[in-house]
């Protein structure tokens, strides 16, 4: 099975894995590690390694991060050049709980990582309130 690894700055990824946990149960063979603030970005980046060797039974591991650009996305941006990884930046509810509820054994890595990006572009909606005196 394809381990999942969220990472943020913070609490974020935290959250959303208690969150998804509340609507979809635990997501199975997960981890989520939060960017501390002061946090030296080698350390994180060894405690991402680490999480990924132990994910990883063979089929790699899908990443959601919070932000493109940022000190999470660039330690598992270098760590893709040694490990079988694929990595979605905007982290949200969406995609953990497809990551939860539509990952089977078989599923592949390419898979599973089109199943949560889709998942998070389709859970993005915007409801415009009208204000009050217009038409």
């Amino acid at each position: 099975m394809v381990g999942v690894l969220l990472i943020s700055h913070g609490l974020l990824c935290q959250g959303l894995v208690d969150s998804v946990s509340m609507v979809a149960g635990n997501i199975e063979q997960s981890e989520c590690i939060s960017l501390k603030p002061g946090q030296d970005p080698g350390e994180f980046k060894e405690k991402v390694r680490q999480a990924v060797e132990e994910l990883d039974t063979g089929m790699g591991v899908l990443v959601l991060t919070d932000l493109l650009g940022g000190t999470p996305f660039n330690s598992i941006a270098m760590l893709c050049q040694e490990y079988p990884a694929a990595v979605i930046t905007g982290a949200n509810m969406a995609m953990g709980i497809a990551a939860a509820l539509q990952r089977e054994e078989d599923t592949t890595l390419s898979e599973l990582a089109e199943i949560c990006e889709q998942a998070g572009h389709d859970g993005i909606k915007r409801l415009d309130i009208q204000e009050k005196g217009t038409a």
